[in-house]
Order: C-alpha cells, then structure tokens, then sequence
C-alpha cells in the first residue's frame, strides 16, 4: 500500500510513526485499566483512565496527521508518564505500582532523548514530592501512603537510574554523532575519490586524442620531408648533368 500507515521511507517518518503505536499502546493500557476498575467499581478511575484511553486514541490520530516530529514525541511519553504517577499515586495491584515507575526513564530518555526525557523526569519527580507532602494527607482513601524511609529510598534510586540512563543515552548520542562524522568523511573522501578517476579518464582520453594528433602530424610532415628530399635530390641530379654537359663542351672545345 503506497499510502499505508509503514509506508514513510524517511528516518523522520519513521520515528514518527514509532511514537503513534507507542502512543497507542498507551491508550490500550488505559482501557484495559478501565475495565478493571469497572469490575472493582470503582467509578471514578472508570471515567478517568476511560477519558485518557479515548484522549490517547485522538492524539495519536492528530499526531499521525500533522506529520510533527515534536507532538510525536510529546505523544509518545504522555501515556507512560501517566500510567507511572497513577502507579505511583493509587500504588498499583498490591503495592506494587512503584516497581513499575523504574521503567519511565528508560523509556521517556530513549523517546525523548536526553535533554528532554530528564526534564521530564524531573518533573515527575516534583509531582511525587508534591504527593507525598501533601496530596496523601489530602485523599488518604484514594492515594497510597509512602513512609519518609521509603520515598527516600525510592527518590534515590529512581534519580540513580534516571542519571545512569541519561549517561549512557547521551554517550550513545555521541558515537551516533561520530560515527555519522565518520560517514561523511567517507562518503566525501569516496565522491573525492571518484572526481579523481574521472579526471584522470578524462586526461588519459586526452592524451590519446593529442598523440593521434601528433601521428597524424608526423604522417603529413614525413610526406613534405619526402617531396623536399625527392627535390633536392632531383636537383642535385640535374646540377650534375649540367656539370657533366659543361664538361663535354669544354673537351669538345679544347680538341678543336
């Protein structure tokens, strides 16, 4: 299919595309929770996590039409941005929603890139303070409650692996760089290369033209030198014919 939804041929395009599904997968994980909490009845988090599945599906249709390389990846990291604050907020199936928030710098630094995906980070972190200042004491029924030894702990270790994965994304980016350097520089040494031999073809058929030139100069300057030499010598002929008469003449005269 040349309209097809894989049909994009450039890296942009394909990117693009990448964060749509990401997206999409988003919007699925949000319906499924719905339905869970449709079967715990839990109304409130059935509207919700309905209105962002439904929210999800939009902006992956809007995305994918812009064609916006920007709203893609905004797209891209909203729905697990989401998905691990609510984890991290409602504490997830038996606690163990916080597990599943270690996964976000991974997955927000390699979409976003690094600049970005730790400042999104970043901000996920202040929301997580801000719950567990103020937010738990405000719905202590609907949030779940984290000791200060516990977020400390937490607070640490998700900074470390944000930090550890923005390292090793940016050290990434810096071989991608270079080895993209590296390309160019090959590929100019190759068009350089290639100028060269045309070059040289091009001097070579030259050459060859100017020495069939030269032959057929030397072919007419070998004919003159001939008609010159057959001259000279037909005249050095008759100079001594005429010495050869003048000498006749002169014994003739002589014996008269």
């Amino acid at each position: 299919m040349k309209d097809g939804f894989f049909s994009g041929q450039s890296n942009i395009d394909i990117r693009i595309r990448f964060y749509v599904i990401f997206g999409l997968i988003g919007g699925v994980i949000f319906f499924l929770y719905a339905l869970s909490n449709v079967v715990a009845k839990d109304y409130f988090y059935v509207i919700l996590e309905g209105f962002l599945s439904l929210f999800s599906f939009y902006l992956s249709y809007v995305t994918y039409k812009s064609r916006s390389l920007k709203m893609a990846i905004s797209f891209g990291i909203i729905p697990i941005f989401i998905i691990s604050l609510t984890n991290f907020i409602v504490g997830g199936y038996e606690g163990t929603g916080i597990l599943w928030t270690y996964v976000l710098p991974l997955v927000v630094i390699f979409i976003a890139g690094s600049k970005r995906g730790i400042i999104a980070l970043t901000v996920f972190l202040i929301i997580t303070l801000f719950h567990f200042l103020f937010l738990h004491n405000l719905y202590p029924n609907s949030t779940i409650g984290y000791s200060t030894i516990e977020y400390i702990t937490f607070f640490i270790s998700f900074s470390t692996v944000s930090v550890m994965t923005y390292l090793f994304q940016n050290a990434w980016d810096t071989s991608e760089r270079y080895l993209s350097t590296e390309k160019v520089v090959e590929r100019q040494f190759k068009e350089d290369l290639v100028t060269k031999v045309e070059e040289l073809e091009q001097t070579k058929l030259d050459l060859e033209e100017a020495l069939e030139k030269t032959k057929e100069t030397n072919i007419k300057l070998q004919k003159i030198n001939n008609v010159v030499i057959g001259r000279e010598l037909k005249m050095r002929e008759l100079k001594n014919k005429l010495k050869s008469l003048d000498s006749d003449e002169q014994n003739a005269e002589d014996l008269v």
